[in-house]
């Protein structure tokens, strides 16, 4: 059973100079339900991460994985904030994101993009 929740709180895309590609930034939250256990209790209390191998974005198709690196330690009942950015081509208007469990067949969210204004 998974202690930690993940969600998207915003995104952004910005076009890249001399390219056909755009720049998806997307901040999310990590939220630790993880309790801390007493002196008496017998199960140790470890935080959690909040790391970008935990996103993959599904355009045209293909599994992509975040061109930054993230990785932030998350305490127990607390929550963590990170972005995770991803390069897309700016054709693509409809995305997918994976949190959490990520890889060929897992559960994703649809993402309608609107391209930036010039």
């Amino acid at each position: 059973m998974s202690h930690l929740t993940d969600r998207t709180l915003s995104g952004q895309l910005r076009g890249m100079p001399s390219s056909c590609k755009l720049l998806s930034n997307l901040d999310v939250r990590v939220v630790s339900n993880r309790q801390i256990y007493g002196s008496h209790d017998q199960q140790p209390s470890f935080p959690g991460q909040l790391l970008d191998s935990s996103f993959r974005l599904l355009v045209d198709g293909v599994l992509q994985a975040p061109i930054n690196d993230l990785d932030e330690v998350v305490a127990s009942n607390s929550s963590q904030e990170g972005e995770v950015e991803f390069v897309v081509p700016s054709n693509v208007s409809t995305v997918r994101l994976q949190m959490g469990d990520v890889g060929e067949g897992k559960p994703a969210l649809t993402l309608e993009l609107q391209s930036p204004k010039q």
